[in-house]
């Protein structure tokens, strides 16, 4: 099992600047489907990996194709469901 991140110049544990490194604080670093052995529902939003190691939030559109809130994106591999949102304590 990974350490949490944390801030390199505070040292501050479970910092997080990307989505992975939320997923990963998470330890839901395990929970990638491959896109080729199946993909998510039409216009959900996932996370995306591509095969230079960056990640997004995105989603796969009706047609096949893949999109981030800047637009089409190519050579998604993996995607992972996204966390549920924190619960409200009141």
């Amino acid at each position: 099992m990974t350490e949490p991140p944390f801030n390199p110049d505070t040292g501050e544990k479970n910092w997080v600047e990307t989505p992975g490194q939320v997923l990963c604080a998470q330890g839901s670093h395990a929970n990638w489907v491959s896109v080729k052995d199946r993909l998510p529902e039409d216009g959900r939003s996932v996370l995306l990996a591509f095969p230079s190691g960056f990640m997004c939030v995105g989603r796969k559109m009706r047609h096949g194709e893949w999109h981030n809130g800047q637009g089409e994106v190519r050579d998604v591999t993996h995607w992972m469901p996204l966390p549920e949102p924190p619960k409200e304590t009141h």
